[in-house]
């Protein structure tokens, strides 16, 4: 999952991304189509997410701190509702890593 504010955005990251990994990216633009974050896309694929937690997975979350504010939330409400656990849990179990500015 990666979000941008457009297309142009991407295009930064774009030479570090091999060409066969690119189409599975699910990305977000906030300024561009459809306009979404990617807090929406985790809240319309919680399923996935709830796995990865509950399989001893971790979710990676970089970027910019306003973007980390808006995934933490929809995650502890995911893993509220979905787990029975708290976002503490999975941050102090290390399956919840962050490096956000």
């Amino acid at each position: 999952y990666w979000g941008g504010r457009n297309k142009e955005s991407l295009a930064l990251y774009r030479p570090f991304i091999p060409v066969d990994q690119l189409g599975g990216f699910n990305i977000a633009y906030s300024k561009e189509g459809s306009k979404m974050y990617v807090q929406d896309m985790i809240q319309h694929d919680k399923h996935i997410f709830q796995s990865v937690l509950s399989n001893d997975g971790s979710i990676m979350i970089c970027g910019s701190l306003k973007m980390q504010t808006g995934v933490l939330e929809v995650l502890k409400e995911l893993v509220h509702s979905e787990l029975n656990q708290t976002l503490d849990y999975y941050i102090d179990n290390k399956q919840i890593l962050m490096d956000c500015y």
